[in-house]
């Protein structure tokens, strides 16, 4: 399993949008994708905010009910990470 994971091929993008939000995740969980993994700053939310807006808290609640995980990562410091995840039951990876 870990040898599948180190393929670099494996994190090639085969698609490109320009919102999380423009993703059809019902048609990846068809395709038996079962973990997303997202940066934080600038991609789910911005810099600025601290906490999940209503728009992403509906949206990774909905991805939680499709069966999805989901793991966040981001370089910012662990105290950002924690301030985000903390009502939310999502994985997260401060300083990656």
């Amino acid at each position: 399993m870990i040898q599948h994971l180190l393929n670099p091929q494996k994190f090639i993008p085969t698609e490109y949008h320009k919102s999380f939000f423009d993703i059809d995740f019902l048609s990846l969980k068809k395709q038996g994708f079962k973990l997303i993994i997202s940066d934080l700053d600038n991609t789910l939310i911005s810099y600025d905010e601290h906490v999940p807006n209503k728009l992403l808290l509906n949206q990774l609640i909905a991805l939680e009910e499709l069966g999805f995980e989901i793991v966040l990562l981001s370089n910012n410091n662990q105290a950002r990470m924690n301030k985000f995840l903390k009502d939310l039951h999502i994985t997260g990876f401060a300083m990656a």
